[in-house]
């Protein structure tokens, strides 16, 4: 997916919206219930185009 055109804010909703998949995941007791690789992928994706940008943003904590 190319974010190139996204609006900066679109691009930080988006992440934010992993970052709290991510998040009910660890509190479900484990590592990928909602959030599995593909969501991994799409939030590198996305985390390579808001640091590009220089936004400020909470990082996702991945379980181990």
């Amino acid at each position: 997916m190319d974010f190139s055109n996204s609006k900066d804010e679109r691009l930080l909703h988006l992440y934010e919206s992993v970052r709290q998949q991510v998040e009910l995941d660890n509190l479900a007791g484990g590592r990928y219930r909602f959030a599995g690789e593909s969501v991994k992928e799409y939030a590198e994706r996305l985390r390579a185009e808001v640091d590009r940008r220089n936004l400020h943003f909470s990082r996702i904590e991945w379980p181990r």
